[in-house]
């Protein structure tokens, strides 16, 4: 379920290069959010089979 960026009619060369870097970085934060979320993920499968094999 992901929004799409609709494209956005700025009046000046500045306003669009400020949206290009605002809209940099929430897709930077949200490709963070992604990475994190699988790490956490992986490290949970891992402590998950740890404790299966020591029981």
């Amino acid at each position: 379920m992901r929004k799409q960026i609709k494209p956005v009619r700025s009046k000046t060369s500045a306003d669009s290069a400020l949206l290009k870097e605002i809209r940099a970085l929430i897709m930077a934060a949200r490709n963070a959010v992604v990475r994190n979320i699988d790490t956490v993920q992986v490290l949970t499968n891992y402590e998950i089979g740890r404790r299966i094999v020591s029981s």
